[in-house]
């Protein structure tokens, strides 16, 4: 065999450990990725004197681990309208808010026992909120339907247990808080939108 023969044999050589080591760097350092959706079922409360009624909860989330158990997530989410009604000897009315928000935050998991593990979110949201009002006198005068938009920031806490049900798919099941403050910030009355309820999901993992 030639020197040259002998020098392109080594060159072949390098360069094929050279790449097989960065696959595998690669492999090894790729942050794991995840999404998911969370269902819950809430209570609503505006402050002193509100009656909102229950309504539900839809969310879709990504997440990127960038530590053991520890990931960031952002997210979008739609609450159904809580309602309020009433009425006396005037009239009746009824008012109804939905709610969509945009959030990011941290989500942790516990080491796990066996196939159940513990997990906790906590993050910041930004809300998008409609409040419809309707008003009726019994044709005494004529009535009036209102429309208002809210927009402000918030916050949302989560904790609960999570099941290993398959390879990379975890079903959650927790309870959800979340925070949206300052309706009607410039008037007498504001007040905070505060959400508190039960919450079951599912999250998949690259690995």
């Amino acid at each position: 065999m030639t020197k040259t023969h002998i020098a392109l044999a080594l060159l072949t050589s390098t360069i094929a450990c050279t790449s097989a080591h960065a696959q595998t760097t690669t492999s090894q350092t790729q942050p794991p990725i995840g999404f998911g959706g969370h269902l819950a079922y809430v209570s609503n409360d505006a402050g002193s004197g509100s009656d909102l009624d229950g309504s539900l909860r839809f969310e879709g989330f990504g997440q990127l681990q960038f530590a053991p158990n520890l990931a960031l997530e952002v997210g979008i989410s739609h609450s159904t309208g809580a309602e309020e009604s009433g009425e006396d000897n005037t009239g009746s009315y009824k008012l109804e808010i939905s709610s969509t928000d945009y959030f990011a935050g941290l989500r942790i998991d516990t080491q796990p026992w066996g196939a159940i593990n513990g997990y906790g979110r906590a993050g910041v949201l930004y809300y998008h909120s409609t409040i419809d009002f309707e008003e009726s006198f019994f044709d005494i005068k004529p009535g009036g339907d209102l429309e208002e938009i809210e927009e402000g920031t918030g916050f949302y806490l989560e904790g609960g247990i999570a099941l290993q049900i398959a390879p990379g798919a975890k079903l959650d099941a927790g309870i959800t808080w979340r925070n949206r403050q300052d309706y009607f910030e410039d008037s007498i009355r504001p007040f905070d939108m505060k959400e508190l309820g039960a919450t079951i999901g599912i999250v998949f993992t690259t690995r």
